[in-house]
Formats: C-alpha cells, sequence, structure tokens
C-alpha cells in the first residue's frame, strides 16, 4: 500500500465495527494479533515489590482479547495487518497474567523474558476450534495476482469448489462452510461452534478435552492432506496453481476479513461458497459500504451458534473406527481417550520398568557406565536423544534459513532445508516440547529426525524415521558432537518385544569395538557366512578377544566365550542348509502344520508355534525346540523350516542376527536350523500315490507316533519329547496304549470314509495294515509292561532292605541307594 501508516490504520479503524462479530463465540474471544508479531498486551507489574528466584520482573503480560483490545492495537502497534485465530478461548485466558522484563541483549531487538513460562494459550484453553485450511496459490502466480489468466483463474476456481466440497463432507453439508478470499490464495473455514457440544461434555475433564481438540486439529490436517491428493488427481493442474499448507494448531493466526495483504494493496473479503468466483482481488479503495455489510453479515454467521449438531458428522469422518464401533460421538470419543491413556500408561509401566532394571543393574556394578561410550540400557539413548535442542539441530544441519518467521509464541520459524518453502517459514521450531513441525508435510519429529531430513537420509517429515534410517540418524548426531552411547545389550537386556538377550549379540560386540577404541569402523573385514552371505568379521581371534575383555572391563556381561577356549560345547554341525530334503512332503503348509498341532505331541507344537515360551530357559531355547518340530514335519526342508519359523508367533529380530560362533557368521537361525537337523534322524513323509499305499500307510502312522528329538551331543538344547496330556486315573501303560490304538484307529476310519467305488478293496487293505500295526504295538506295549513289573519289584525289594539298614551297615548305603535311584 503506497500510503502512510497513519492511513492504514485509519482503514482498520474503519472496518472494526463490520469485524467486531468476529471477535467472539458463545462470548469466547479470540486473539488480535498485528504483524505476526504483536500477541501481548503489556502493563506494569501489579506486585512489583515481588521477586522470583532474585530476579526483578517490572512488567506483566496477558494475551490479547479480539473484543477489548482491538482499538488500541489498530490505532498505536498496526503496521499493516491483523490477524485473528482459527479457535476460541475461555474468557479466563485473558486474565492470566505472568511477571516479565524486557532483555535487550537477547535476540535481535531484544526480548521479554517470563518469570514461569508465556501467557500464551494452551490446548486446555480452548473453547471451539474450525477446522481449516490455507489454501495458497503457488508462489510464482501468488506474486502476480491479480494478473492472472482465465485458464489459471478457472483451474483455481474448480480446484477451491472441490476443497469445499471436501469440508462440507466432514461437515454434513455447505451450509457450514466458509471460505475467504486471501488476497495470495484462499481459507476455508468449517463452522467452529461444532465442537462446542464436545467442550461442554468434557467441562470437568480438562485433559480429555484438550486430547480431543488437539487430535482433532491434527487428524483434520491429515483428512485434508489426503482430499489434496484426490483433488490434484482429479483436477488437471490444480497441483500446478494451487499449494495448501494444512497448518491449522492451536493458536493458528489467519489474516482477518478487510485486512490488508502484506504484498498487495488488496484486502481479505468473502467468498460465496455455493457459487465460487475467484477472479481479481479487492483493492483497499474499493472497499465501500456494501462491502462493510457483507463483511458483517459474514462475521456474524460465522460465529453464529447454528451448527452444533455438526459434531457428529465431525467425529464420524475423524474418528471412523470408534464412531462404527459405538454408534455415537461421545463414546467413540470416550473409547479413543481410554485406549489414548492406556496406552500412555502401558508405555509409562515400559519405562518404569526399564528404570528399575537399569537401577538394578546399576547396584551390581561396581563403579557403573557413567560416561562410559557404551550402555545395555537402551534408555539411556532415548534420554540422551531427548536432552539435545531440537532448535540447535534444526538451525545447524536442516534450514535454509532460521528464524525467518514471525516472533511466535514459544516458536521458531525455519526455512526448511529438505524441501522447497513458498513463504521461506512454513516450519517451525516449539521450544516447549523441543520438538519441530513441518505443517506442508504433516509431519515433525525430535532432533534424530530433524538431523535425518538434514542428512537425506528420509526426505519428508512424516516419514516415520525407523530401523536402520533411525541408526544413522542417530550416528549422525554423533559424529555431529552430541554425546549419545552406544546401546550394546548384554546377557538379560530385553528385546523391544520384552524377551531376553541370552548373550550379547554380534553386531553390539562390533559396536562396542568401535566405541571402545578397538578397532576403527573400516578395521572389520568381509567375510562369508552359511550360504555364501556376506558379513563383517573381525580380523583375527586376539582381537575379538580383546573386545570381550574391554566389554568385561566396563562392567557388561556379554556370555560368549572367548575364541579357543573350552568353556563351552556348543560347536554348531556341519550341515549343508541348501541340501535337498531328506523326504518329500508335498503338503501345503497350512496342512503341514494342523497335522504338527494334531500329532501326539501336538500339544507341545501348538504352544511354541504360537508363540510360548514356557518350560524353556529362553526365547532363543524355544525358537530352537520348534525348529526340531519343523525339521520333522518339512522333511528336513532347511528354506521351509526357515519360512515356517517366520510365521510363527515366535519370531523375534534375534532369529536374524549374526552370533559369530566359532568364526562362522552365521545367524541365531541357521544355527538354530543345523542343530535340529543334526539332531532328527526320522522324518515325515507324504503320500505320493496309489501305488505307493503301503508306504502311505506307515507315513500316516509315523504322523501320530514319530516326534522330533534330539541327539544326545545337544545336551544343552531344549528337547520335545514325543508325550501328550495323560488321564490321571490310567496308568502310563494304559494311556500309551490308548493313544496309540486311538490313533491307528483313528487313522483307519479316516481313510476309509473319504474314498468310495473302485478304491474299496484298496482301502480294506489299508485299514488291516493299520490294525496288524496297531496290534503289534499293543504286543510291544504288553512286553515293556512285564519289564517296568520286574523293574518295580526289584525297586521294592532294594527300598525294604535300605529301611532295615542299622548304623554298622552305612558303609555299603552308597550302593543301594544308587540302585534305587537308578530303578527310579
Amino acid at each position: 500500500m503506497g500510503s502512510s501508516d497513519i492511513s492504514v490504520r485509519e482503514h482498520h479503524d474503519r472496518v472494526k465495527d463490520a469485524v467486531s462479530p468476529l471477535c467472539s463465540l458463545d462470548d469466547n474471544p479470540t486473539l488480535l494479533v498485528n504483524d505476526k508479531k504483536g500477541w501481548y498486551v503489556t502493563r506494569d507489574n501489579q506486585d512489583r515489590d515481588e521477586e522470583h528466584d532474585g530476579e526483578e520482573f517490572p512488567k506483566e503480560r496477558r494475551a490479547r482479547n479480539f473484543c477489548e483490545d482491538y482499538n488500541r492495537v489498530a490505532a498505536t502497534r498496526l503496521e499493516r495487518t491483523l490477524y485473528a485465530l482459527t479457535s476460541y478461548k475461555f474468557p479466563e485466558t485473558f486474565d492470566r497474567w505472568k511477571r516479565a522484563r524486557f532483555d535487550p541483549e537477547r535476540g535481535d531487538n531484544g526480548e521479554y523474558v517470563y518469570a514461569d513460562r508465556k501467557p500464551v494459550p494452551r490446548s486446555e484453553d480452548i473453547a471451539a476450534v474450525a477446522v481449516w485450511g490455507d489454501i495458497d496459490l503457488e508462489d510464482d502466480l501468488k506474486l502476480q495476482r491479480p494478473d492472472l489468466d482465465e485458464e489459471t483463474y478457472g483451474i483455481a476456481e474448480e480446484a477451491y469448489e472441490a476443497y469445499i466440497q471436501a469440508f462440507a463432507d466432514l461437515y454434513g453439508g455447505r451450509d457450514a462452510v466458509y471460505m475467504l478470499d486471501s488476497v495470495g490464495g484462499a481459507y476455508i473455514f468449517g463452522a467452529p461452534e461444532a465442537t462446542l457440544p464436545v467442550v461442554r461434555y468434557y467441562a470437568d475433564d480438562d485433559d480429555a478435552r484438550a486430547r480431543v481438540l488437539s487430535e482433532l486439529i491434527d487428524r483434520s490436517n491429515d483428512y485434508l492432506g489426503e482430499a489434496q491428493q484426490r483433488i490434484n488427481e482429479r483436477i488437471d493442474g490444480a497441483g500446478e496453481v494451487i499449494d495448501p499448507d494444512w497448518a491449522n494448531n492451536i493458536n493458528r493466526q489467519y489474516k482477518m476479513p478487510l485486512t490488508l495483504h502484506g504484498d498487495h494493496d488488496a484486502v481479505v473479503t468473502p467468498v460465496d461458497v455455493e457459487d465460487v468466483r475467484y477472479r481479481e482481488p479487492v483493492a483497499v479503495e474499493e472497499v465501500d459500504d456494501t462491502l462493510l455489510d457483507s463483511v458483517h453479515e459474514w462475521c456474524k454467521s460465522f460465529t453464529a451458534v447454528e451448527f452444533e449438531d455438526r459434531v457428529t458428522d465431525l467425529v464420524a469422518g475423524l474418528w471412523p473406527d470408534e464412531y462404527d464401533e459405538h454408534g455415537n460421538w461421545e463414546d467413540a470419543l470416550d473409547a479413543w481417550i481410554d485406549a489414548e491413556r492406556e496406552r500412555e500408561q502401558r508405555e509409562e509401566q515400559r519405562r518404569q520398568a526399564a528404570a528399575d532394571r537399569r537401577e538394578q543393574r546399576l547396584d551390581e556394578l561396581d563403579e557403573g557406565i557413567e560416561g562410559q561410550p557404551i550402555t545395555p540400557f537402551l534408555q539411556d539413548v532415548y534420554d540422551a536423544l531427548d536432552g539435545i535442542d531440537t532448535a540447535e539441530v534444526v538451525r545447524h544441519y536442516a534450514s535454509d534459513e532460521w528464524d525467518s518467521g514471525a516472533d511466535m509464541a514459544d516458536k521458531t520459524e525455519f526455512n526448511p532445508s529438505w524441501r522447497s518453502s513458498k513463504s521461506g517459514r512454513s516450519c517451525y521450531v516449539n521450544h516447549e516440547t523441543n520438538r519441530f513441525g513441518d505443517p506442508g508435510d504433516s509431519g515433525g519429529g525430535y532432533a534424530a529426525k530433524a538431523m535425518a531430513l538434514g542428512k537425506t537420509i528420509i526426505t519428508d517429515a512424516s516419514q516415520d524415521l525407523t530401523g536402520e534410517g533411525w541408526a544413522e540418524a542417530v550416528d549422525a548426531l554423533r559424529d555431529a558432537g552430541y554425546k549419545v552411547p552406544i546401546w550394546t545389550p548384554e546377557k538379560g537386556s530385553h528385546h523391544r518385544d520384552g524377551s531376553e538377550y541370552d548373550e550379547m549379540p554380534f553386531w553390539a560386540v562390533r559396536k562396542a569395538a568401535v566405541a571402545l577404541g578397538v578397532l576403527p569402523e573400516d578395521g572389520f573385514t568381509t567375510k562369508t557366512g552359511a550360504r555364501g552371505k556376506e558379513y563383517l568379521g573381525f580380523p583375527g581371534a586376539e582381537t575379538y578377544n580383546t573386545v570381550l575383555d574391554e566389554i568385561e572391563a566396563v562392567g557388561l556381561d556379554h556370555n560368549r566365550d572367548h575364541v579357543g577356549t573350552t568353556g563351552r560345547t556348543d560347536s554348531v554341525p556341519d550341515i549343508d542348509l541348501s541340501a535337498d530334503p531328506e523326504t518329500s512332503v508335498a503338503i501345503s503348509d497350512d496342512e503341514l502344520i494342523e497335522k504338527a498341532r494334531n500329532a501326539s505331541n501336538g500339544e507341545n507344537f501348538t504352544a511354541l508355534w504360537d508363540g510360548s515360551t514356557d518350560g524353556h530357559e529362553s526365547r532363543s531355547k524355544a525358537a530352537t525346540a520348534l525348529c526340531f518340530h519343523l525339521a520333522f514335519w518339512t522333511g528336513g526342508d532347511a528354506d521351509r523350516m526357515d519360512q515356517l519359523f517366520r510365521n510363527s508367533e515366535l519370531m523375534w529380530s534375534g532369529w536374524d542376527e549374526s552370533i559369530e560362533q566359532n568364526g562362522t557368521g552365521e545367524s541365531f537361525g541357521e544355527t538354530a536350523l543345523k542343530r535340529a537337523l543334526a539332531g532328527t534322524d526320522s522324518f515325515y513323509e507324504s503320500p505320493q500315490s496309489e501305488t505307493d499305499s503301503r508306504e502311505a500307510a506307515a507315513s500316516r502312522d509315523r504322523d501320530e507316533q514319530r516326534a522330533p528329538t534330539e541327539s544326545a551331543d545337544e545336551s544343552e538344547l531344549p528337547t520335545e519329547p514325543a508325550t501328550t496330556a495323560t488321564d490321571d486315573r490310567a496308568s502310563p501303560q494304559e494311556q500309551t496304549r490308548r493313544e496309540q490304538t486311538k490313533a491307528g484307529q483313528a487313522d483307519a476310519k479316516q481313510t476309509e470314509t473319504k474314498q468310495t467305488g473302485g478304491e474299496h478293496a484298496h482301502l480294506k487293505e489299508q485299514n488291516r495294515l493299520l490294525i496288524e500295526r496297531v496290534e503289534t504295538l499293543e504286543e510291544d506295549i504288553e512286553q515293556k509292561e512285564a519289564r517296568i513289573e520286574k523293574l518295580e519289584a526289584q525297586l521294592a525289594y532294594y527300598e525294604e532292605k535300605l529301611a532295615q539298614s542299622d548304623d554298622h551297615e552305612r558303609g555299603s548305603k552308597p550302593i543301594v541307594e544308587r540302585a534305587v535311584q537308578y530303578f527310579r
């Protein structure tokens, strides 16, 4: 505007009556901000004699009230543009005075310092909020307005129509949708009073109310981001003409109606959502009484309490799963709040348990691990990351321009390095939460994610930072000089899934080698492990042993053997995992699992398959036990064993971790497969054809009678004997007979019912063979029973002798005791 500040202020004085209805909703005011930098009213401290921690604070400040402070701000503070907020606040928000003093040395032009915190409104202060979008023109087009061609205006109008419909879908109709021509683009709002019922419903629960309204803002930003993708796909040219920012937040500003645009001598005006006309903006000198009346009516409509009932549409659209399950908005939000609180409680319990484990382990260590470059506690890493100033990381590694925007409450705006920004200030760091935000990408995070974006480990702030990306970002922070210990879990440390490590994993030993200065990053050598897979290993046994010594020196329990020692006897069998299976098993995985579940030892298999580690010392030993089952049922097919194990509930990250035992560099999974294959001497065979009927009958018999076992030299591994639950009322011998007889008869009956016609004679022969097999088994059992009876009689004899022994016979007691123990 080519006029003086006086004319700017005169213009805003002229329009004050027109915009006055905008100042409050249901007696809840909104804020008034001038030029994106004036948020607060300042006065002399009413209790000036008070000191805070020895400091004097001669001033006090509160948030500006649009209703009460408009005249003074427009007359004395305004430079060009006035802003309102997309939310309305409880009246008491504006009575919250905070003690302050001005420090001319802070920042470029001096800043206020507060005794505790700024008087910025919090989420608990929200009385109502609108779903809102800043739907700008693309940067170059924004500068060219009002001189855009008809085609561009036409695309813009079509896109704005589509965005209005997206809002209407969320609010149950266009009558609850509002639009302003912001000169550089447009603002679209949903009726803010739709959230009033939520505020009343949670009137006595500040936490619940704040959670819901903050989540509503976040979910609406995501909803509109998804709508943008659909609109850009449907409307040719929309993505080149329109560039929205879905950046609503609890204190989001927007240019109020009739205020001046920063770059154009034009004013913000209402747009009819039923007949969108988007052409040249209204110049400031064109503001007349007709426009003033139109703006007054728009503001009255925007703050009228007409659409409270649209809360149902709003919740159903933003919490669809909860609403579908519960059928009304109140129960849907209650369910979400309960789930959130339970999740936070579980997370807090997890953190507390980790802290307790840490304290217990530290008590066991003589000198502790404080200051060490490695730690067995993952929480130590998280705590170190939490202590890094996100603003500092963004400023030095992830911004093209720092502090490029307005003087916002507790926030600093910046121009991100990972994407172009039309305003140069579209991202921010919240200093209170130590978190950055990227509304344009609907993302954000903490220091590690900022570093990941700055180092192009990820390229979009909405991407999750996990796995190798997270580790790379943390390493980048370490390289930048931030003190973040390296997590090296020891024996007894917990996986992220809660299971325990049996020993320090090989990757952690490797990291410890670098952190403790034994080897440089490039000091490892490439080795070839099982199946030709390459990995980074130690250059020699001496280096590996030195690392173990250094780990012990800082107090960690790696539970690994030094190379060349004989403390353990768990050498890995020399088995070729790529060799052909022992037998052919031509059934689907589902059929195989079903057979294993229904076998005589199916209870054991089922427990392991479903993830139970009961009866086993650790998850790894339970995993090895499951491998014995899989070795039998797959016919010794290592690849299929591996595939099936990965589909079981026992699968965890440790399966693929290298254990570097005896220089093999194999993963735990590969070692477990080899041990199971070496310890299994009989395998299941599936029937292949009718000509193999006799073998098929024997195979079905083995389904029920065989069980995976282990060889004697695998004594450290859990075994899974071929047992099932027994009837307490029957003897073990009788129970075994019942099981085997039942198995044979059940198989015979099943075979008979499956076939008809010409196969009948063949099936009768199969049944006869099965019955003969059962009879043979019963004869074997009778012979075993006779042997057991004889042994029991001998046992009774020795027990009687032992009981009759007196003092002078004690010299012979050990022999008798050993005999009794043997027969038992």
